[in-house]
């Protein structure tokens, strides 16, 4: 019989903390005991960035358990959730208060904080015994829910793109992909010339450039520059995923107040040269740009169309989507864009998110349910790869969210019919 709700509230008390001691501690080889103190089961321990700390408990596979924080033990507020994939469960968590990303100058309202871990079930399919009963009982808890998407799912992988290209094709692997999205062109020519992806075995779907838009319209478009990484993505068929970096008000012409003329600029000196090698140029939507969401991006790209370029292409981003408080209009938004979608990401997220580290977790985390989202993809007839946004998320070489993301993947996604 299990122990009652309140019991196991009280037994995965976790720490009080004082923010203004955590910033003021130098970083230490030795253990942060005096700083945290723990109850119960879990453990708490300084991660590998300075600043965070890893939570750490022995869970029950497929139950679910919500992170509430309270800085009086009164009132408990949601930090996130975390579905178990496994029989440990770790939660990156940062007692360093970060601002959200729109209000940098907001303060920190607790001085104290107070953590604890509440499990709970979810029955998934409906069927009046929980995913975790089920798992128990060799049952499959997923039955009759899983989606249709038949597109691949690879690791779009901004958080690992500083590493060669070897270490970050072995990653995928040993995690179980068969793909990944660049996070940059870092090592771009040294993927051409690995053995896995010259037989087709590891794919490359994608390169994110990331250009700040400054000065004349066109900056930033340089054909010296650009044309060598358009021949690397043309020889793997790669799509060119560009984020032109300019906020609204800096491209919002003051005396017309005609919006997006240095974007359109930027981006059509780019469909000319994406055009003329053979490249898909992929817009990419990014909050705090002048393209903030997917709906946006389609304006820009019927523009671009206009001007001779009808291949472009755009992308949509749940993070993104979340952080501009679209969660409720997904169906309407993907089937708006969905005759121009080359692209897509997902990510765990909470569902009020507005900062990055709320809006991009681990897939197996957030409060946010992410079928909503899959499903109103595959009702649009979606066939382009998913992949998992991985900025800002732990280290991949020190922590096992790759391979947990694939596992929860399978738990949304039906696999592709043989």
């Amino acid at each position: 019989m299990r122990p009652p709700l309140t019991t196991l509230s009280l037994q995965a008390l976790l720490a009080l903390l004082s923010a203004a001691t955590l910033r003021a501690a130098a970083p230490a080889p030795a253990p942060l005991a005096p700083i945290l103190e723990y109850k119960g089961n879990a453990t708490i321990q300084p991660a590998y960035s300075i600043g965070e700390y890893v939570l750490s408990w022995r869970s029950e596979p497929l139950r679910r358990y919500r992170l509430e924080a309270s800085a009086d033990l009164r009132t408990w507020t949601t930090v996130t959730e975390r579905i178990a994939v496994g029989d440990t469960c770790r939660i990156r968590a940062r007692p360093k208060y970060t601002p959200p990303w729109d209000k940098p100058g907001q303060p920190d309202l607790e001085v104290r904080k107070f953590w604890r871990l509440v499990p709970f079930d979810v029955d998934s399919d409906a069927d009046g015994i929980s995913d975790y009963d089920e798992h128990r009982a060799g049952t499959d808890p997923f039955a009759g829910t899983r989606i249709s998407l038949t597109g691949p799912f690879v690791p779009f992988a901004m958080r690992f793109a500083g590493l060669a290209a070897a270490k970050q094709i072995k990653l995928c692997q040993d995690a179980g992909y068969t793909g990944i999205g660049l996070g940059g062109p870092g090592p771009l020519a040294d993927f051409i010339d690995e053995p896995d992806v010259i037989s087709g075995k590891f794919r490359v779907y994608s390169m994110l450039w990331y250009q700040k838009v400054e000065g004349a319209a066109p900056a930033g478009v340089d054909p010296s520059v650009v044309n060598p990484m358009l021949a690397k993505l043309r020889s793997m068929n790669a799509a060119f995923w560009v984020v032109a970096s300019i906020t609204k008000s800096a491209d919002t012409d003051p005396v017309t107040k005609a919006m997006g003329a240095k974007t359109e600029a930027f981006y059509h000196a780019i469909a000319d040269l994406c055009q003329a090698a053979g490249v898909q140029l992929v817009l990419y939507p990014h909050a705090g740009c002048s393209i903030e969401s997917a709906e946006e991006a389609l304006v820009m790209r019927n523009r671009l169309a206009a001007l001779g370029h009808p291949e472009v292409k755009i992308s949509i981003h749940l993070c993104h989507e979340i952080v501009k408080g679209n969660r409720t209009r997904l169906g309407t938004i993907v089937a708006a864009v969905k005759d121009h979608l080359a692209l897509a990401s997902i990510n765990g997220t909470n569902a009020t998110g507005s900062d990055w580290f709320n809006c991009i977790q681990t897939l197996d985390s957030g409060t946010y349910d992410p079928r909503p989202y899959l499903q109103a993809l595959a009702a649009a007839g979606y066939t382009g790869p998913m992949e998992y946004q991985t900025y800002d998320l732990p280290d991949p070489e020190k922590d096992d969210h790759l391979p947990r993301a694939l596992a929860r993947w399978h738990q949304l996604v039906a696999p592709p019919s043989p």
